[in-house]
């Protein structure tokens, strides 16, 4: 499921909530982790959320429980949960899940004072459709937030949180108006799935009824991205979770994703993340 929403109007509710930031209203979190979690979590999660939630969701597998509605965890899985919401969590026992999470209050700008939820409880489990820009903004928020006693990134971070809700926002919008084509989302979800495949265009387009062509043109459309394109970050983010995860070499890790030589995979990677692969695991 690419989509679920506790709540049978959330874009209104998160409008209400947005409407009063940034100028009256701003989150701030209260604590954040960006880790693989361990063999126990989500062990003893059982309970009411008593503040808001945000999580994304890098790499593994695990299942989330939302008002006793099941999701998956996946790469890409965005969650937000205000007061009031239930939540349980278990965890797979091979791929364990790594993710950005963050605890967050609410203040009044005027009164710096925290506050109650404004809005009815809701809770939004969603897989973005740019998983790398997602991804981007948690990292710029966990960053932020190691330097937060500083007023520039007391302002990164609400920026960042905003943006955020922003983009939940509108992909809730997309969502509740019909959707991604399931077309173009099975296609995605089938690259996602084959990060080392040489695909062949025409086939996979075959497989969603489409043309070459058109399917190009729609899978931009939806996701930013060509299927070219969106298929080598799936493939450069696969070849990171080697060097995090694995003892294997660079020049290993360039063969496994199709490059016979490390310097032009190192390139692209650098192209990709704005660092060299070697950085990965200073």
């Amino acid at each position: 499921m690419s989509f679920y929403s506790t709540n049978s109007n959330p874009v209104k509710c998160l409008k209400k909530l947005l409407a009063e930031m940034p100028g009256k209203l701003y989150f701030q979190p209260s604590a954040l982790w960006h880790i693989t979690v361990d063999r126990n979590w989500g062990s003893n999660i059982n309970s009411d959320v008593n503040d808001y939630r945000l999580a994304f969701f890098r790499n593994g597998r695990g299942r989330y429980w939302i008002n006793d509605h099941e999701i998956s965890l996946e790469r890409g899985r965005t969650i937000f949960l205000t007061p009031g919401t239930r939540l349980r969590m278990t965890r797979s026992h091979d791929r364990p899940p790594h993710l950005i999470a963050s605890r967050l209050e609410l203040f009044d700008r005027q009164s710096g004072k925290v506050l109650i939820s404004p809005v009815t409880s809701f809770g939004i489990a969603l897989l973005s459709s740019d998983i790398f820009r997602t991804e981007q903004l948690f990292m710029n928020l966990a960053e932020s937030y190691e330097k937060r006693n500083e007023p520039v990134y007391q302002n990164a971070i609400e920026s960042c949180v905003h943006t955020v809700l922003m983009n939940i926002f509108r992909e809730t919008e997309i969502h509740l108006a019909g959707g991604v084509d399931p077309r173009i989302e099975n296609a995605r979800q089938y690259l996602r799935d084959h990060p080392l495949e040489n695909i062949d265009w025409t086939r996979l387009a075959g497989k969603n009824n489409l043309s070459r062509d058109y399917f190009c043109k729609m899978f931009k459309r939806y996701t930013g991205h060509s299927p070219k394109s969106y298929h080598l970050l799936i493939k450069m983010e696969y070849a990171r979770f080697l060097l995090n995860s694995s003892n294997l070499s660079i020049q290993e890790i360039a063969d496994i994703t199709g490059y016979a030589d490390a310097f032009i995979f190192s390139r692209q990677f650098k192209r990709t993340f704005g660092i060299n692969p070697s950085q990965v695991r200073i």
